[in-house]
């Protein structure tokens, strides 16, 4: 299960909605508490994919990866997973996504339907398949 609070699922479908028709992408950071990740933070992060590719694909840079575990930890926190919109598509993984996909981790996809967030879901890569997992806001 990961938890998130009503204004950080908002901030998620916000950004997902304005980068709108390429796909957003950033980090969550948060903890375990009580066996469910809880999401605290995120760091939006830029969609380094060439152009032409980022209305179906994203890319977060290595330097960006390191700049939101460093954040993390100045903040006592973890990185607990990531998320990324899926234009104009069902908020279901990628081939692609699940061959970038880490065990341990969240995978929170919105799918924006002509520019409007409509499903928000998350997964977790398990025995090399994604399950999806229970999305709390409170």
């Amino acid at each position: 299960m990961i938890r998130f609070s009503r204004a950080i699922a908002e901030a998620v479908k916000d950004f997902s909605e304005n980068e709108y028709p390429n796909e957003c992408c950033g980090v969550i950071l948060g903890r375990m508490e009580d066996g469910a990740s809880v999401a605290s933070q995120l760091q939006k992060a830029s969609n380094s994919s060439e152009e032409s590719a980022r209305r179906r694909r994203f890319s977060i840079s290595p330097e960006e990866l390191m700049k939101a575990d460093v954040r993390a930890r100045k903040l006592g926190l973890d990185v607990i997973g990531f998320y990324h919109s899926h234009p104009d598509a069902p908020a279901v993984p990628s081939e692609r996504d699940r061959e970038l996909a880490f065990p341990v981790y969240s995978y929170v996809i919105v799918s924006v339907m002509e520019g409007k967030a409509r499903d928000f879901r998350s997964w977790v890569m398990r025995g090399g398949a994604f399950g999806e997992e229970v999305v709390e806001i409170c």
